[in-house]
């Protein structure tokens, strides 16, 4: 989780692009405060647990 993301736009920017843009993570931007940027990884079809 990334705090300030709406009041700090300018400097999370290029780090905001990197994350989205990358397929192993799923993200999403909440309107809370100054804004959350929340980040989870995407788990791997191919595990198998058990």
């Amino acid at each position: 989780m990334v705090d300030n993301v709406i009041s700090h736009t300018a400097e999370v920017k290029k780090f905001i692009e990197l994350v989205t843009n990358d397929e192993r993570f799923m993200t999403m931007i909440l309107s809370i405060g100054a804004g959350i940027f929340m980040v989870a990884y995407k788990q791997s079809s191919n595990l198998v647990c058990g």
